[in-house]
């Protein structure tokens, strides 16, 4: 299933890096639950994917190591065709944000691809390889989900601050 090769790898990117001074404002009430660096965007009562927990082990993997992740929650409607996550990835240099990294992925098209996928319970396990060259820096990562209903409702939004080197 396409959710999995796509919000594993994108989810396991937050946690390759230990939180460190806040590049983004948190608020420990988003704090996702489990054991990982990340936090809910906005209240998560509003998201398609109600995350019960997500978990790194390790909590945090260095360069060139193997993270795996595993998601579990509860999807409230169907993902629908049209899906899409955005990963949005900022280098801090000095008191500014750069940009240097986005990528949007179609979450129903690929070669395992099924949508819709069902409503219910849903577990998301992903062993990511972590690529030795990733430059040192702060960085503050940001992936949001969306639906492909005409609403184009939240399926998940998340944000981690991770420092490499």
């Amino acid at each position: 299933m396409k959710l999995i090769t796509v919000l594993a790898p994108l989810i396991a990117t937050g946690a390759a890096l230990s939180i460190q001074t806040p590049l983004l404002a948190v608020d420990d009430k988003l704090a996702v639950p489990g054991n990982n660096t990340l936090y809910f965007c906005s209240d998560p009562s509003n998201y398609t994917l109600n995350v019960t927990r997500i978990d790194f082990d390790p909590r945090s993997p260095k360069k060139g190591e193997t993270l795996h992740v595993e998601t579990q929650g509860i999807l409230r409607h169907p993902i629908v065709d049209g899906a899409k996550v955005q990963l949005t990835v900022k280098l801090q240099i000095g008191s500014a944000l750069i940009p240097v990294y986005h990528q949007t992925i179609d979450v129903c098209e690929g070669e395992d691809d099924e949508c819709p996928i069902k409503k219910g319970s849903i577990t998301l396990t992903k062993d990511v390889e972590l690529p030795g060259a990733i430059p040192n820096g702060k960085y503050a990562v940001n992936i949001d989900a969306k639906n492909g209903d005409d609403e184009e409702s939240e399926l998940l939004c998340l944000n981690t601050v991770l420092t490499f080197g």
